[in-house]
This record gives C-alpha cells, structure tokens and sequence, in this order.
C-alpha cells in the first residue's frame, strides 16, 4: 500500500478536532472514502514517523478480512505532527503543495513540510 500524504493531513485534522477528552480510540475514527486497512495502515505511519502519541490498545479487534486491527489509543498530535499540520492546514498552501510535488509523485514528509512552509512564506511576502 502506498503512503498517502492527504490521509495523513486529514487524520491529522480529525485526531486534532475530535481530542476532546485525554486520548481517542482509533478504531473508532472514520474517514470518507477510506476503509479500515487503509486508517490503519497509516496511522502505523503516523506513530513510526512520531507524528502522533499513542499506547496500544490491548482489546481485541477483529475485521473479517483481515484479521487482528492495529489498535491504539491516541493520546494526542506530537510537537512534529503539530508542526507537519501547520505546514499544511490551509487548504490553499495544501493545494499548491500538491501542485508543486506532484512531478515527483511522492515525497518524504520533511520535503512537503518545506515545500508548504516555502509556500506560506511566499504568500505572507517574506
């Protein structure tokens, strides 16, 4: 499966509006137009990659396709996932982001972070 940096961004968005107690469950969180392999395989990413504070969850989830489902409990955005979110939350730089990495057809996260901070910069005329 290919690592999808809008899921990313989108996962970020929700883990930071839906936080409103001390930790969130992820299976419970819900994307449009992502299944439950996909959530889960990036929030694997997002917990390797720092981009988010978690403990495992040590109650079973099972999905008829496949098996045992990644669980953890979301205890909040880290300060790096925080900084990636504010690279890229308006819509407009997230937009250009795309724009200008899409040549390349994918990117690691410390080059669209800079790619989106460039932007921003561009924008505010600094």
């Amino acid at each position: 499966m290919k690592r999808d940096m809008g899921l990313v961004r989108k996962l970020l968005l929700h883990i930071e509006e839906h936080q409103v107690s001390s930790s969130l469950q992820s299976t419970a969180i819900a994307i449009d137009g992502y299944n439950s392999l996909e959530l889960e395989y990036h929030l694997r990413l997002m917990v390797e990659a720092n981009l988010i504070d978690y403990s495992v969850d040590t109650t079973s989830h099972d999905d008829a396709r496949a098996g045992r489902i990644f669980s953890c409990i979301i205890r909040g955005i880290t300060w790096e996932g925080h900084d990636l979110l504010d690279a890229i939350r308006n819509d407009t730089v997230w937009s250009r982001t795309l724009e200008k990495i899409k040549p390349l057809e994918s990117v690691a996260v410390d080059v669209l972070k800079q790619v989106a901070v460039g932007i921003s910069l561009k924008i505010l005329g600094v």
